[in-house]
């Protein structure tokens, strides 16, 4: 991380299986620019980012409060300094700056969707990146049906809670055992 800044962010705080939001400030980099600053990613960072992602969507679902994140860009994420994220949230104001940007994270249909963005994000970073070490071909195929299920529009395809695209992201880390040479004199 290099440039740091301070940003108002949208916080989820856990009470009685209930989240809340809260305002915050933090000190961190837009993903946006980050991704335009970088060359690479490990594989390992790209998976654990994308699984935090997630996971503050599901907060964001837990505490109904959609409305403050309609959607997701690389201009409304914020890479905090100890590698987590965070949610800006949406304005007006800001979104008019970032309009033509926008249009590539909304489905066609013009709804707001943040499961069609989330697969969108991880499509841009996937385009802006050169992974390290590169995605094996088992974990690029669950990737691909993962964004393929956040950017369908029929209803009964997508994914129905973040908390579903969490628990396919778990099975993009695992791995078979490779048979070692002696495994295979052993047989």
């Amino acid at each position: 991380m290099h440039v740091q800044q301070s940003f108002e962010v949208i916080r989820f705080v856990g009470q009685n299986g209930k989240y809340h939001i809260v305002m915050d400030s933090v000190e961190g980099e837009l993903l946006v620019s980050y991704l335009h600053k970088q060359e690479s990613m490990s594989k390992r960072f790209f998976l654990r980012f994308i699984t935090n992602l997630a996971k503050e969507l599901e907060y964001l679902e837990k505490s109904n409060a959609a409305e403050y994140v309609p959607y997701l860009t690389p201009f409304h994420v914020v890479l905090k300094e100890n590698n987590s994220v965070a949610f800006l949230k949406c304005s007006e104001r800001y979104n008019k700056k970032i309009e033509k940007t926008l249009e590539q994270f909304l489905p066609i249909d013009g709804t707001e969707n943040y499961y069609y963005s989330f697969g969108r994000m991880i499509q841009y970073i996937l385009m802006k990146m050169r992974l390290r070490p590169r995605l094996t071909r088992g974990e690029e195929r669950r990737i691909r049906r993962i964004i393929a299920k956040c950017m369908t529009l029929k209803q009964k395809k997508r994914f129905q809670s973040a908390e579903e695209i969490r628990a396919q992201l778990v099975t993009v880390r695992k791995r078979k055992r490779a048979t070692t040479v002696e495994n295979c004199f052993a047989q």
